[in-house]
């Protein structure tokens, strides 16, 4: 049988790189595989990039962390011959580099301006950013400090965090190269399925948090309109705690799927009509899965070609998986158990 493994990544365990590899050890003993490892934008997405362009040369910046007394070594990567920068904003940024315990008010994209300054430092034309997998609710602000902007208040005094009080935004630095925006999320800058309401709880904030970070967002949202005549509450404005909506600002941010950078990256199509069987992943998968996920995107995608398909999850939630051919839900066991069980419902 000729197979295809493609899996996310199982968040705060394995990359999707790591998944594949080990899939592809166990089936391979028995079968034709190919690999393809996923992203979405959010952790992993510099390691499946890598994994499909090996020759990219990987750099290291030390930069602002989740939070401001914080700094880490945030990695990126470099295509010289193109002078493309890849970035992961959840190197800068993100959950798992937060601190304990999660402070949801005071997290901030500064970090994440810095790296987009290194790429351009080094002579970046365009930059493809990985949004995902952060603690932070900012709307970008802090990237865009770090891109020389200033916001003040009335009295023309910095605002620091509180964005409730902002009165003006101050443009300035250089204008940076082509942003690609690489998120697979469409949830806005405001309201009920907005970047507050739906994702700030992971980052840590309570019930007042959210509102308080909704409000901040809607004072961002409403100097952006009056300013610059810019509606920043469009859908995926509200990916990476509404980094998508900052970053709009500049005029060189574009919007784009961090799953159809990989697929196309990774010749998904072409791997998928060689296939047989279509095995994909995730850590939990659930009813969002199936809503512009990338374990959901590739059984769309394998279903109309009429492939077969498999699915093993750490979790698998009642009801949430559509049909397929073969599933595993992990329970505890490990990656490599779960395509054993695989290999042992093809028959071998």
């Amino acid at each position: 049988m000729k197979i295809l493994v493609a899996p996310n990544a199982f968040k705060g365990t394995h990359s999707s790189v790591a998944v594949a590899q080990t899939w592809a050890g166990v089936l391979g003993e028995k079968h034709e595989i190919q690999t393809l490892a996923l992203s979405d934008g959010g952790d992993g997405y510099l390691d499946a990039i890598h994994f499909l362009i090996p020759e990219l040369s990987r750099r290291t910046t030390l930069v602002n962390g989740p939070y401001p007394e914080q700094r880490v070594n945030a990695d990126w990567l470099w295509d010289a011959s193109n002078n493309i920068a890849y970035i992961e904003v959840a190197q800068a940024c993100g959950l798992a580099r937060a601190t304990q315990p999660l402070r949801a008010l005071e997290a901030t994209t500064y970090g994440v301006g810095e790296l987009i300054l290194a790429a351009q430092k080094a002579g970046a034309e365009d930059i493809y950013l990985g949004l995902g997998g952060t603690a932070s609710t900012d709307a970008g602000a802090g990237a865009l400090r770090a891109l020389g902007w200033n916001f003040v208040n009335e009295a023309g005094r910095d605002i620091g965090q509180d964005l409730t009080s902002l009165n003006r935004m101050i443009v300035g630095g250089a204008k940076p190269p082509e942003l690609n925006l690489m998120t697979d999320v469409t949830n806005p800058l405001l309201g009920d399925q907005g970047a507050a309401v739906i994702f700030a709880p992971q980052k840590g904030a309570t019930t007042k948090d959210v509102e308080l970070l909704e409000a901040r967002l809607a004072a961002f949202w409403l100097i952006a309109r009056d300013q610059f005549n810019m509606n920043l509450s469009f859908p995926g404005s509200g990916a990476a705690g509404g980094l998508a909506a900052g970053l709009s600002l500049t005029g060189q941010a574009h919007l784009g799927s961090g799953f159809d950078l990989i697929a196309d990256l990774g010749d998904l199509e072409d791997k998928m009509r060689w296939a047989d069987l279509v095995v994909t992943g995730e850590g939990a998968f659930d009813s969002q899965s199936m809503m512009g996920k990338a374990t959901g995107r590739v059984l769309s995608l394998a279903q109309s070609q009429r492939k077969k398909t498999a699915v093993i999850s750490g979790t698998i939630a009642p009801g949430s998986l559509p049909l397929v051919d073969f599933s595993v839900a992990l329970s505890g066991r490990s990656i490599r158990e779960g395509s054993v069980e695989l290999s042992g419902q093809l028959g071998v």
